[in-house]
């Protein structure tokens, strides 16, 4: 699972705080744009997250172009054009991605 509201706050430019974790950890990762606390931490250590994201907020927006190429990476013309190359390979008798 791949969480959106994550993916939605940065490419709008608003950092985020979600707990580093499945999708939200993957969106992390992968392009930034929040912070992560761990599944287990207390409501203070969320708190104290999101404080430090606000005072530094501009440590976490993600740049234009990249929201730009981020937003691209995860259209749905991306997706379909992923997902036809994947079945092209199948059909041609190659290993499909494990």
């Amino acid at each position: 699972p791949l969480g959106r509201t994550p993916v939605e706050a940065l490419l709008l430019g608003v950092p985020y705080v979600a707990t580093d974790e499945a999708g939200h950890a993957e969106v992390l990762r992968r392009w930034g744009g929040g912070a992560g606390v761990p599944s287990a931490a207390s409501p203070d250590d969320f708190a104290a997250a999101v404080l430090r994201v606000l005072r530094t907020r501009e440590a976490f927006v993600v740049d234009p172009e990249s929201r730009a190429r981020i937003a691209e990476e995860l259209s749905l013309e991306a997706h379909a054009r992923r997902i036809m190359a994947l079945y092209g390979r199948v059909r041609r008798g190659g290993r499909s991605p494990s």
